[in-house]
């Protein structure tokens, strides 16, 4: 019975193909709605073939997939076998396409009879997928092989879904008699569906799959991100899907390959002499696209998209050249202050899992910081893992308050960082919350500094409170602010100057721990502030795409300040004056964290 059951699929495939020769010229009218914008190629000569679907009553098929495509492959693989199983009564054998020397019983051989998903290194695959873009997909027959092709991973899932739906599952129930049939030109089909916005792409005189996309491994990650974007980009649109690859892997400048240059890499790349400036540069078999940061490099992405690669015919030849300048979102805080002096407070969620991939995270934190320049930035959940960030804002002008860390592993996890050009350190240190919580990261780390050409003196902590929202933890963060507010008392009373303190207090102004630091003397910043904001500072996570590399679909706080758990204090402030408090809602933040910087400017009277 099995047997019989398992002929049914080329049986069907049979009835499937003669209804589909009907239609002149192979045109199918796609399940999606769109239209039919291509088809493969047709051999010239008939070729019959005998397909033999059994041999001494066994399965002569196997599905193979290719060994080096995506990982995920060999889960659609063993979801078109389920499914075969499912309609037949027969479970086909899996292998990969690759070729051993020394085979192992049925792998590491061509068989005869495959069923091929996706780029095999099959020759029967190859010529299928030839000229494909990243959405085509086929359901075709070469010589003994039936091929499900696609160069994506998404339309090798939608060649299989055609097979399984207008093969398998309208396959009829009589028995077959048969064990052979008739494969010629009249009864093969082959169709392709793909609907794009962007046409024939002509670059320097050459297709553009003919290039690689590179981007500077040391340069700034908005390169980085940009190219993957713009890949991303081209793929969606235009179904290209082009190589990409860091200068560090992509070999050693080679001037006959063609290739689109993000940033400044090994391989050349154009300096940018405005901060929020972008070029755009052609010239002999290479196309140069540059920023000197984050914002620049947003705008030279929608000019890339937007402008440049669009329409049903894109040529973009030698000596071609074109630049402009972004405006930053927040423009305002970021060309310009509000007071003398800025503080950034940023908890940067320092985990480390597989869920959320770190080191992305670290450099659009910090590239955001560079953008608004703050004198001192203090951070929590600042891990070992964070030291990315860390490496890469000291290179602008950045160091780190040296103190005494006294937790258990070593790791101060509420750092400060300050300009060393602009302040000097005259006192600082660190204090571990002593709260019976015992979490090593709880902690406050501060310093006094001294402006070089003012003299002015303030000091800054950066802190954590437990965050539990038991009975534990609601008495922790009790005492974490009554330590604090101790803590502030001795060094304003050692150095008469104004404390801000800021950072993660894990609970909103309405709560007992905020309740009893007023109550001890400070101020808080969003309410004292003439120029401010009412929005909370805690959000959902981005989630990060494994397949692009990239994290995507910010997510934006929606509730007012009165449920934020970021905050910044001031204490002593009689020759402070407040200017701003704002909450940073860039891209780069609300994909980086679940929490938004806040930010203070005030003036030293």
């Amino acid at each position: 019975m099995k047997k019989t059951r398992f002929l049914t699929i080329l049986i069907c495939i049979f009835a499937f193909a003669v209804l589909l020769s009907s239609c002149k010229g192979n045109e199918q009218p796609p399940v999606d709605g769109s239209e039919n914008t291509s088809t493969l190629p047709e051999e010239t000569e008939p070729v019959p073939t005998t397909l033999k679907f059994s041999e001494g009553g066994k399965c002569a098929f196997y599905i193979v997939y290719p060994q080096g495509f995506d990982s995920s492959i060999k889960d659609v693989a063993l979801s078109l076998r389920k499914q075969i199983s499912k309609y037949t009564g027969v479970e086909l054998k899996l292998v990969s396409d690759e070729i051993l020397d020394s085979p192992v019983g049925d792998y590491g051989v061509e068989h005869q009879y495959e069923i091929l998903l996706g780029p095999t290194d099959r020759e029967a695959s190859q010529n299928v997928v030839k000229g494909m873009r990243s959405r085509d997909y086929a359901v075709t027959y070469e010589g003994d092989k039936i091929v499900l092709a696609g160069i994506s991973l998404s339309s090798v899932e939608k060649a299989c879904d055609r097979f399984i739906n207008d093969v398998l599952i309208k396959q009829g129930r009589d028995s077959i008699g048969s064990a052979t049939i008739e494969l010629t030109e009249d009864n093969k089909f082959s169709y392709t569906y793909g609907k794009y916005s962007i046409g024939e792409c002509n670059l320097l005189g050459a297709d553009i799959t003919e290039y690689t996309i590179v981007y500077g491994k040391s340069d700034i990650y908005s390169a980085e991100r940009t190219a993957r974007l713009f890949r991303y980009e081209l793929s969606k649109n235009a179904g290209f899907e082009l190589e990409i690859k860091s200068d560090s892997s992509a070999g050693k400048d080679d001037a006959s390959r063609r290739e689109i240059i993000f940033g400044k890499t090994m391989h050349g790349g154009d300096t940018v002499e405005s901060k929020h400036g972008f070029s755009v540069r052609a010239s002999g078999n290479k196309l140069y696209v540059s920023a000197e940061c984050m914002d620049g490099y947003s705008a030279l992405y929608d000019y890339l998209t937007e402008t440049l690669f669009k329409g049903d015919k894109v040529e973009i030849a030698d000596g071609f050249t074109y630049s402009g300048v972004a405006e930053p979102d927040d423009k305002n805080h970021v060309e310009n202050r509000s007071g003398e002096y800025r503080v950034i407070f940023n908890n940067v969620h320092g985990a480390h899992i597989d869920e959320y991939p770190i080191a992305s995270r670290n450099i659009m934190q910090a590239e955001l910081h560079l953008e608004y320049l703050p004198d001192v930035i203090g951070l929590q959940e600042s891990a070992s893992c964070v030291a990315t960030y860390h490496a890469f804002i000291k290179k602008y002008g950045y160091a780190e308050v040296t103190v005494n860390v006294t937790n258990s592993n070593k790791v101060n996890y509420t750092p400060l960082l300050y300009l060393k050009d602009k302040l000097d350190v005259i006192d600082s240190g660190y204090y571990l919350y002593d709260d019976g919580a015992g979490d090593k990261s709880k902690s406050v780390t501060w310093a006094v500094f001294k402006d070089k050409t003012t003299g002015d003196v303030f000091a800054v902590g950066s802190t954590h409170f437990y965050w539990t929202s038991d009975e534990l933890g609601k008495s922790a963060r009790i005492k974490d602010a009554a330590q604090l507010a101790e803590l502030v008392k001795q060094i304003t009373d050692k150095h008469g100057c104004p404390f801000i303190v800021g950072g993660d207090f894990n609970c909103n102004i309405s709560s007992d721990p905020i309740k009893n630091l007023y109550t001890a003397g400070f101020e808080n910043l969003q309410k004292i502030s003439p120029e401010t904001v009412d929005i909370t500072t805690h959000h959902a996570y981005a989630p990060y795409n494994a397949e692009l590399g990239l994290y995507l679909e910010s997510v934006y706080p929606s509730k007012t300040y009165s449920s934020a758990i970021d905050h910044a204090l001031v204490y002593n402030k009689s020759n402070m004056t407040p200017k701003l408090f704002s909450v940073l809602l860039h891209e780069y933040t609300l994909l980086s964290s679940d929490h938004c910087p806040v930010m203070v400017d005030f003036d030293i009277n």
